[in-house]
C-alpha cells in the first residue's frame, strides 16, 4: 500500500528544491534531538519527582542503551522500508511521548517514557542522516554531515536557552532578609579554613558569639554542618 506522504524521486533534486529538502532533513534532525533534550531541566526534575542524581544518571544510561539499540535496528530498516516512511511516524510518536513526559510522577514512569522516547528517537535520527546525504551535492558529503550535526548541536543550544529563560530564578532577597548583618558576616567566613576562634578575632567578637551565629545560620539554611551551609548558601547566591 502506498503511503500518501511518500514521494518517489526518479532523480536527485537540484537547485532550490535540493536546498529546501536538505533544510527539511536538517530541521527533522533538530526537532528529534530537541525533543530528547532533558539535561537543562534536571534540577527541576530532581525536585518534582523527589529523585536523586544517581537515579537520574541510571535512567539516562538506560535511555542511551535503548537509543543505541534502536539506531542499529533502524539502520537496516531505513533501506528496506524507506526513510520517510519511518521518519514521519517516528516524529509523531516522539511528540506524543514528549507530552507523556510532562505527566510522569515517579522515577519509574520517567524511566519507561525516556527509554521508549530514546528508542523512537533513535529510529528518527537514523532516518535523517541518509536524507541529508541524499539531498546534498555528491561531491560534498563531508559538508552534508556537517549540516546534519546542526540538529543535535542546535538542539542542545535551543533547549538550554529555553530552559534558562523559563526556569524560575532563586529568590535571593527573601533569603537575605532571614539573616542579620552579623550572621552574614560570619557566613562569609564559612568557606575559608579559619576556625571559630580565628573568625572571632577578625570580627572582634567572642568565640561563643561566632558559634551562636553559626547555629542560627545552620537553622535558617536547614543544614547541620559547615560544609552543607556553604553549599546551601551558594545555591541561594549568598556566597560566590
Amino acid at each position: 500500500m502506498k503511503v500518501s506522504y511518500v514521494r518517489y524521486l526518479d532523480s536527485y533534486p537540484t537547485g532550490r528544491k535540493r536546498a529546501f529538502l536538505l533544510t527539511m532533513a536538517v530541521l527533522a534532525s533538530l526537532i528529534t534531538s530537541y525533543e530528547a533534550a532533558i539535561a537543562p531541566v534536571v534540577p527541576l526534575l530532581l525536585e518534582d519527582l523527589q529523585m536523586t542524581l544517581p537515579t537520574y544518571g541510571a535512567i539516562s544510561a538506560a535511555a542511551a542503551v535503548a537509543g543505541a539499540l534502536s539506531g542499529i535496528i533502524a539502520g537496516r530498516l531505513t533501506d528496506k522500508v524507506g526513510r520517510v516512511k519511518l521518519l514521519v511516524p517516528a516524529m509523531l510518536v516522539t511528540a506524543l511521548l514528549c507530552f507523556a513526559m510532562t505527566l510522569v510522577t515517579t522515577p519509574g514512569e520517567l524511566l519507561t517514557v525516556r527509554c521508549v522516547l530514546s528508542f523512537v528517537d533513535g529510529i528518527a535520527i537514523a532516518c535523517t542522516a541518509p536524507l541529508v546525504r541524499d539531498f546534498s551535492p555528491r561531491m560534498g558529503r563531508a559538508t552534508a554531515f556537517g549540516f546534519w550535526t546542526w540538529g543535535p548541536v542546535g538542539a542542545n543550544f535551543l533547549s538550554a536557552a529555553i530552559a534558562g529563560d523559563r526556569s524560575p530564578t532563586p529568590e535571593v532577597q527573601p533569603v537575605l532578609e532571614r539573616f542579620t548583618q552579623r550572621e552574614l558576616a560570619v557566613l562569609a567566613y564559612l568557606p575559608t579554613m579559619l576556625t571559630s576562634a580565628e573568625i572571632a578575632g577578625d570580627l572582634f567578637v567572642t568565640v561563643n558569639t561566632v558559634k551562636t551565629h553559626q547555629r542560627a545560620i545552620y537553622r535558617k539554611l536547614g543544614v547541620s554542618s559547615r560544609r552543607e551551609a556553604v553549599e546551601r548558601a551558594r545555591a541561594h547566591r549568598l556566597l560566590h
